[in-house]
């Protein structure tokens, strides 16, 4: 076997080189080309036909014409080199690259632009990263409610170590060390529906000019390429935001010696967070940072990979309820396509781990809001609808509604939240003064979203009615503010309903308001309205109730136009110690209550929208449960009708709203349980499930250890 170097005749006669390197075209035949036989080892530096040199071992050598085609297979440095050994510790700079390319929409390379390489500067390297798609759930990039994006940057400066050494044609050692000082900006955004998820992309890639080594009259050439990346990894959800700023000098290297692979690290590190901002349970690691390989002959060799990361982790029902993490990693590995057979392929994985807790939540109880937005006019479910929860103007929560208009989020337990909703298209509408209790969600009701096409003027009109009888109350004084639940600020409009109870607001501009209604002897009272620009939005009904003496309780559901019919139930204790079950046979204008003194079911409807009224006139000590029964679809099992009633019920003592639920969004069933009543107590129970038979409604959640009502009335006679 021979070891044939390529001398400058030989060189210049290369007309091509396979893409495989298998095929060797010589234009004319040289003394040297003459000399090789199959089993020649050929050597080859820097030229334009290789441009990461070639080493090669001949298998085949024919002469066509004056052309010499040689064929050829992988040749081992051990093939080419006898004795010898390289050391090299290179700084690597910008002015040492070939070439640097973006490879990503968002991504900016300092001084490097479309034509190449520019004026970068002296030392060092730089990207910014600007809203990088990392995954995209429907591939289009022009819907962006389904991305999860990355921002930030990563400044590197790189240098190198590698060295080796062969005796008598045996790899005897090999020594190889990445060396970076590394800033790292990263920060993960996602409004993506709940995935497991497992993506890397290329950011950026720099390919250094080769460098030749002599080993005697034998070029071996290394090819240093640095590239940068980012991805993701787990389980992430819409309303996600959270960002790390870390420093770090490391190294990172291995060590083969005695057939022996050594890891080598050291790591000086400081690392910073940024949020998180979110509203869902998830589990998430994103990271990025520089791989480094470098080239032997245009072969894989020692290479390189480190990322710095953020990990977040959150759960709702853990304490603390969601922690973020911050660290650096690196393995370190040789490929053997360039080594003889002896070295295998070797990769350590955790060379450098390092993670340390940045953040976790506070200790405070936490509970959800959760609900579902409509268009205002077809009352389809909207998507991807902006939902930002915000604390004394300080955004404390992020999240998107689903294909079904839903939205649920997690937020401290507290009051006087704001929670602004937007979607391109649509009217912003802000719902104000929501308050979570803790371990709870807090259902609000449904938003109507307004399609700018609609942003004129219109009209709302509806009537206000009174609890006990039903009947229209006019003289009421209602007055308007902005928002939805909005209880105090600026009044934008006034009128009086008329004797009937109706009302109506003309050339009101298109948007959603808070209505306060209030009149002498009643209980101020508070109800949502909408004004759709060009059209009359009717039926935006309201019930006042009068002001309740000492010691009674008055519940009143009220609901949209379907289902025609809901039913209260209310359930309690008697003085001998029973338990009355208050529903619609009972009704006043039906047989009357069994118990007038203690409990009265004031007034029940069949036909839409309200008011069913109960009232607690005497309060006995123990538990009362009030749950609401959709008797028009009593019989189906797989009903939503009741979830999208619009269903609300209000619990007054004296002359003060003591308690405000709303039906459960997104959820099937025919039977709402509300809450429980126990003293001063109102403990929300907001349950689904279904029911066919109205008495069989029990009185007590499952959780209690008290028996559950047995069923207090068998055989009912249907509604008439």
């Amino acid at each position: 076997m021979s070891v044939i170097s390529g001398e400058v005749q030989t060189i210049q006669n290369i007309v091509s080189v396979s893409s495989d390197a298998t095929t060797l075209t010589f234009l004319t035949v040289t003394p040297q080309l003459m000399s090789l036989s199959p089993g020649d080892v050929i050597v080859i530096g820097v030229t334009p036909n290789t441009p990461y040199g070639l080493l090669r071992r001949i298998t085949t050598v024919v002469m066509n014409g004056n052309q010499v085609i040689i064929e050829t297979t992988q040749a081992t440095l051990e093939d080419a080199i006898e004795d010898g050994t390289i050391e090299i510790n290179q700084v690597l700079t910008p002015a040492d690259l070939n070439v640097a390319v973006a490879m990503q929409k968002g991504i900016a390379l300092e001084g490097v632009g479309t034509a190449g390489i520019q004026a970068l500067a002296s030392e060092g390297f730089y990207l910014s990263i600007d809203d990088v798609v990392i995954y995209d759930k429907d591939g289009n990039h022009e819907t962006q409610g389904d991305q999860i994006k990355a921002s930030g940057s990563i400044a590197i400066d790189p240098d190198f170590i590698f060295n080796l050494k062969i005796e008598d044609r045996e790899l005897e050692n090999v020594s190889f060390f990445f060396n970076a000082n590394e800033t790292l900006e990263i920060s993960a955004e996602t409004e993506v529906d709940l995935l497991d998820i497992e993506k890397k992309i290329e950011l950026a890639r720099y390919n250094f000019a080769p460098i030749t080594l002599w080993i005697g009259w034998v070029p071996v050439i290394i090819s240093p390429i640095l590239t940068l990346n980012v991805g993701l990894d787990g389980e992430v959800s819409v309303g996600i935001e959270a960002g790390v700023t870390q420093e770090a000098t490391l190294t990172a290297g291995l060590i083969y010696e005695n057939q022996t692979f050594v890891p080598v690290s050291d790591l000086s590190f400081a690392i910073e967070p940024d949020g998180p901002r979110l509203s869902t349970d998830c589990k998430f690691k994103a990271y990025a940072g520089p791989q480094f390989n470098l080239l032997l002959y245009s072969l894989a060799g020692p290479y390189t990979d480190l990322n710095g990361y953020l990990e977040l982790d959150a759960d709702l029902f853990r304490t603390p309820w969601w922690e973020l993490y911050g660290g650096i990693e690196a393995g370190v590995g040789i490929r053997v396509e360039i080594f003889s057979n002896e070295l295998v392929d070797y990769y350590a994985p955790s060379v450098i781990g390092y993670r340390k807790l940045l953040a976790h939540a506070d200790m405070t109880s936490r509970g959800s809001i959760a609900g579902i937005v409509k268009d205002a006019v077809s009352q389809t479910p909207l998507q991807d609808v902006s939902v930002d929860v915000y604390s004394e103007g300080a955004l404390i929560a992020i999240g998107k509604t689903d294909s079904s208009g839903y939205y649920s989020l997690q937020i401290v337990a507290g009051d006087g939240y704001m929670v602004h909703f937007s979607k391109e298209g649509y009217l912003p509408t802000t719902y104000h003064d929501v308050s979570v209790d803790a371990d709870t969600i807090t259902h609000l009701e449904a938003v109507l979203q307004i399609d700018e096409i609609y942003s004129g003027s219109g009209t709302a009109s509806g009537k206000i009615f009174h609890a006990l009888t039903g009947v229209g109350v006019g003289s009421l004084i209602i007055n308007l503010r902005e928002g939805i639940n909005a209880i105090n600020g600026t009044i934008v409009g006034t009128t009086v309903t008329a004797s009937d109870g109706s009302y109506a607001f003309n050339n009101l501009t298109a948007g959603h308001y808070t209505a306060e209604v209030s009149g002498v002897g009643y209980v101020t009272t508070y109800f949502s309205l909408i004004c759709i620009g060009g059209t009359e939005t009717n039926n935006q009904n309201a019930t006042i109730t009068p002001i309740l003496s000492p010691g009674e309780t008055r519940i009143v559901l009220t609901w949209g136009q379907t289902p025609s019919d809901l039913d209260s139930h209310l359930t309690g204790p008697l003085p001998d110690g029973s338990r009355f079950h208050l529903f619609y046979p009972y009704a006043d204008a039906n047989a009357g209550s069994p118990w007038p003194e203690y409990v009265r079911l004031d007034l029940d409807d069949v036909t839409s929208y309200g008011p069913e009224t109960t009232t607690i006139y005497q309060q006995i000590e123990g538990v009362y449960r009030f749950s609401v029964h959709d008797y028009s679809n009593r019989y189906s099992s797989n009903s939503s009708a009741l979830s999208t009633s619009g269903a609300q019920v209000r619990v007054y003592r004296g002359s003060t709203l003591v308690a405000n639920f709303n039906v459960p969004s997104n959820q099937s069933g025919t039977l709402w349980t509300v809450f429980e009543l126990s003293g001063d107590t109102i403990a929300p129970i907001n349950s689904m499930s279904y029911e066919s038979a109205p008495g069989n409604i029990e009185s007590f959640s499952l959780v209690r250890t008290v028996s559950a009502d047995a069923p207090l009335m068998l055989n009912l006679p249907e509604k008439r």
